[in-house]
């Protein structure tokens, strides 16, 4: 909203100005779109992360004045947390669920194993 806002402000004081961008004009220049592979696309180390908590959250509002800042980010790291935590149970159900086919599997191979040893001795 506040981007939105901003954008507003600057086309009312006809102070946005367009400047061409000779990458894009020689993107679009191409007859075909060029395509990217992970080898173009630079991964940072996690030290370059941006990794926000909530007292940087109200350090970051206080710095602009702006408590929308606060609470918005609040609300986002909430939402991002509570799906996290739904993944990490699915995954944990999902390994569980894996564990115990594979011992009870285990279990009726050394059953018939059992049986198998059993029978020549009657």
């Amino acid at each position: 909203m506040k981007g939105a806002e901003y954008l507003e402000l600057l086309l009312e004081q006809n102070a946005l100005k367009s400047e061409a961008s000779p990458i894009l004009d020689k993107i679009y220049a191409l007859k075909s779109p060029p395509t990217l592979t992970r080898e173009d696309i630079p991964l940072g180390s996690s030290t370059e992360e941006l990794l926000l908590t909530k007292d940087q959250l109200a350090e970051i509002s206080k710095h602009f004045n702006d408590n929308d800042i606060l609470v918005l980010g609040k609300r986002a790291l909430a939402q991002l947390t509570k799906q996290l935590d739904g993944e990490v149970i699915k995954r944990q159900d999902t390994a569980r669920q894996q564990h115990q086919a594979d011992v009870a599997s285990s279990e009726k191979d050394s059953l018939k194993t059992k049986q198998s040893e059993e029978e020549p001795r009657k």
